[in-house]
């Protein structure tokens, strides 16, 4: 449960009013109850009662959610999840549970992650689903988000003169249009990775055209090929079709193999090539999609 729930738990077994609390103080209160008052605030009367009296929402999310040992998340309360605000008798300590119509779970996951199994059938049926997929007008994003902020607003033609004419939104909609052609299209790029271009160290968006290039070129080198290299299992062909000749190059077969014309031919190695920056980098990109435009 948030901090900003069990706040109000805390208030409740102190007989305060509760007030929705400033971010610094959150959980505050909570630290202070003894072991015996935090048992009584979660216990189901309690928490019924809090729910009860509250106009507002409570939000519990399970983030990778597909990753989880869903029997031990969730135990008995997978069951009344299914029946919603009518009460179900739990196997052991046979006492009623109820979840209230203003508890939301929600539970996140990647459907790209090869490393899990199909989301457990149980629990499927008693959530529905919302797919998000990458959000190619991203730019929209970072001038609200740094406005939020309290700093300068990164617009769409400071990121243009910033980075010499990069187009990151048609960059990312190039790449995910291939990927999704070679592989499927949950193995997309999530606009995240972009995101982070504009931010510091600190995740704070800064009107910042140098460290845009110096983040550029890490996340690119750094997070987004060795992630085609994962997705695609060194298949070094692939990636090249995805990311041009500027990032993937061919590599020349040793003499030894001269007289092997046959065995030549069916071997095709391929790398990435060495690192590029700053403009050189930024044309790099430009040609992944000028080619995607020129053909058409």
């Amino acid at each position: 449960m948030c901090l900003l729930a069990l706040d109000r738990l805390a208030s409740e077994i102190k007989n305060e009013e509760w007030k929705k609390p400033d971010e610094e103080e959150i959980g505050k209160k909570w630290k202070k109850l003894s072991e015996e008052e935090k048992k009584k605030a979660l216990s189901n009367e309690n928490v019924e009662k809090v729910l009860k009296k509250s106009d507002g929402k409570f939000v519990l999310i399970i983030d990778e959610i597909n990753r989880a040992n869903i029997s031990k998340v969730f135990g008995e309360l997978i069951y009344a999840i299914e029946y919603r605000g009518k009460p179900v008798k739990l196997l052991y300590s046979q006492e009623d549970l109820i979840v209230p119509p203003n508890l939301f779970i929600i539970g996140t996951m990647n459907t790209a992650d090869k490393s899990i199994a199909l989301l457990d059938i149980a629990l499927r049926r008693r959530f529905g689903f919302k797919e998000f997929m990458p959000e190619t007008e991203f730019y929209k994003i970072v001038e609200e988000a740094s406005q939020e902020e309290g700093n300068e607003p990164i617009t769409r033609e400071d990121i243009e003169n910033g980075l010499n004419g990069l187009d990151l939104e048609k960059l990312l909609e190039t790449i995910n249009s291939r990927i999704t052609f070679l592989a499927d299209r949950e193995k997309q790029i999530g606009h995240s990775y972009f995101l982070k271009i504009f931010k510091d160290k600190n995740g704070i968006y800064r009107n910042n055209p140098e460290l845009w290039r110096e983040n550029l070129t890490s996340i690119w080198y750094n997070e987004i090929i060795p992630l085609l290299q994962e997705y695609f299992y060194n298949d070094y062909e692939k990636i090249k079709m995805i990311l041009g000749k500027e990032f993937v190059k061919k590599v020349e077969n040793p003499k030894f193999l001269e007289e092997s014309a046959e065995f030549i031919e069916e071997l095709k190695r391929y790398e990435v090539r060495e690192k590029l920056e700053g403009d050189n980098l930024i044309n790099a990109l430009k040609e992944i999609y000028s080619n995607e435009e020129r053909s058409d």
